[in-house]
């Protein structure tokens, strides 16, 4: 585990994106929330290895630990978690970003974090103070401290309605090889991948053992088909804090992005931003 560091900049902080500043910032939220101050909080060791998607990873190899179908909200907010950190490092220059370890000047606390689209403007808009780092190293800063905001603000509405399922932790016996493994009744439908982190609200409201927005061909159990060039061809779909990434190659065709969802564009095409059989002239 790296050390986090932790400097005041103006009325922010520059923060070193790791497990122990996450924990850090929940604790601090726990301690001024009038929620959790008398009881206290569960920070991310409680969660750490539990349910398909709970890792935290430390690096480029650990983000493919997580697989699956999220077994519960806390495990949707870690799936979405996974899901930026490993869009931002396949999108930049050469993969040379490495989100889970990127310093940036961070907003919770700062400025409003209320929804994702005030996360991704913010944590855009902070970057700039680093006059001296290329456009690469300040896109990749706004994008570590979008998908750790946007974990952080979906993780603190979950714990209001939900507790922490302590029965899948793996340490409690939890097998996510046998509860996260890959189906192999998929079938190719309209509504694809939608990897976004609204569904958390729905999540809130009543949990109903689904994640709503999430419906579709997800392929996050797949490894991919190779192209041509004998590599597995992924892509991203959606907008930071709550991007996916998806296998533009499959056994089932190509996939294309419409906005925040994916589609099989042999049978579906995208009209305006939504998956249609055929777009119409009218």
């Amino acid at each position: 585990m790296l050390k986090t560091v932790t400097i005041a900049v103006l009325n922010g902080c520059l923060v070193h994106a790791t497990l122990q500043q996450i924990d850090e910032a929940l604790t601090s939220y726990f301690n001024e929330s009038d929620v959790f101050r008398a009881v206290g909080g569960p920070g991310v060791s409680q969660i750490q290895d539990y349910g398909c998607w709970c890792y935290f990873p430390e690096n480029a190899e650990e983000l493919h630990f997580g697989k699956g179908h999220p077994q519960d909200p806390i495990d949707t907010v870690c799936q979405t978690l996974s899901h930026g950190y490993e869009c931002a490092h396949i999108e930049s220059e050469d993969h040379t970003c490495e989100p889970w370890t990127q310093f940036y000047y961070s907003i919770w606390g700062q400025k409003s974090a209320h929804t994702p689209e005030e996360i991704w403007t913010n944590c855009l808009d902070n970057q700039d103070i680093f006059t001296n780092w290329s456009a690469e190293e300040r896109l990749c800063a706004a994008r570590a401290c979008a998908v750790e905001n946007e974990f952080l603000r979906s993780y603190t509405l979950v714990l209001q309605k939900y507790n922490v399922d302590h029965s899948l932790s793996h340490a409690n016996g939890f097998n996510s090889s046998e509860s996260c493994a890959p189906k192999t009744d998929k079938k190719v439908g309209n509504g694809g991948n939608s990897g976004g982190n609204d569904d958390v609200d729905d999540w809130i409201g009543s949990y109903g053992g689904g994640t709503g927005g999430n419906g579709g061909n997800k392929d996050d159990n797949s490894t991919g088909d190779q192209g041509d060039d004998g590599q597995v061809h992924k892509e991203c779909c959606g907008v930071y804090p709550n991007r996916f990434p998806y296998h533009s190659i499959s056994s089932a065709g190509f996939k294309q992005c419409c906005v925040d969802k994916t589609y099989n564009d042999l049978m579906h095409v995208c009209c305006d931003g939504t998956i249609q059989a055929f777009c119409s002239e009218y």
